[in-house]
Order: structure tokens, then sequence, then C-alpha cells
């Protein structure tokens, strides 16, 4: 017994929900026809204040959302275009944030490798191994301040 094939809607819906990056369809009459998970999550937006808003209205409110965003007209579908939503900025000035977040975790990173590399090839007294202990404990929780303020996307 074979299957049926799936439909283009329903091949569009699993594309959308796999999808890391926010995608919104605008059906051919101008209104916003679905959004997926990953755009509700970058946006911080539910579905039901998209849904249905014409194309201009739906433009006006991405305003509000400083995101990277790509049209792409499409007569497939039965849609008129497809937006897809970056949850990083084009800007100059998260560029230098992200560049700015890397090296912080570099230095992190650095830190942790050289204490724990003394830590393995070097005798310490009780003292001393608990205070570079402490200094490693201390550099992964800075990174995972990091993370979480500058990173953490959900």
């Amino acid at each position: 017994m074979t299957q049926d094939p799936v439909s283009p809607p329903q091949d569009i819906r699993v594309l959308m929900e796999l999808n890391p990056a926010g995608m919104v369809l605008i059906g051919q009459d101008g209104h916003v026809e679905m959004v997926n998970q990953a755009f509700r999550r970058i946006c911080d937006m539910d579905a039901e204040s998209v849904l249905g808003l014409s194309e201009a209205d739906f433009n006006a409110l991405l305003q509000q959302c400083p995101m990277a965003v790509k049209r792409c007209d499409t007569d497939d579908f039965g849609l008129r275009a497809i937006y897809y939503i970056s949850p990083f900025s084009s800007s100059l000035e998260s560029h230098r944030e992200m560049r700015q977040t890397a090296e912080l975790l570099r230095e992190s990173l650095a830190s942790i490798q050289g204490f724990a590399e003394l830590l393995l090839v070097q005798d310490y007294d009780e003292l001393t191994r608990k205070e570079l202990t402490a200094t490693l404990l201390a550099q992964v929780e800075t990174m995972v301040n990091l993370i979480n303020e500058r990173l953490d996307l959900d």
C-alpha cells in the first residue's frame, strides 16, 4: 500500500516548523497566513497579533523588532511572499556586541584551560588547590552569565 504524497501546504508547514529562522507567509490576498514558532520566539509576538495583518501593517510591526529580515517573492503554494527573520540584527552595533561577547567567552575559556592545566600537572597544598578550583568555578559562572544574558534566544 502506497501513501498519498504530502500536499504542498503540509510540506511548507513542516519546513516552517523545522526552520530555526522566523518565517511568515503572506497569502495572495496580501495578508499574513501563517507564522512559525521561531518567529514567535525571536520577535516575542503571539500568532494572534500577526495573523490576518496586511503586509503593510506586518512591515510596520517588524520595525519594532530590529532583526535581520529578508522578503522573498513567490508564486508557490498560493503565496505572495515569504519573510525570513534572523534572530540577529544586521546592525553594526549588534556585530560589535557579538564580537565583545565572543572575546569575553574566549578569555573565560583561556582562564579555565590554564587553571585546569595547572591543577593537572602541579601538586598543590589543599588551600591552593581550593583557591584554583574556586577561580575555575568563578570563570564557569561568568560564562554561564554571558550565555544567559547575551546569547540565549529562548
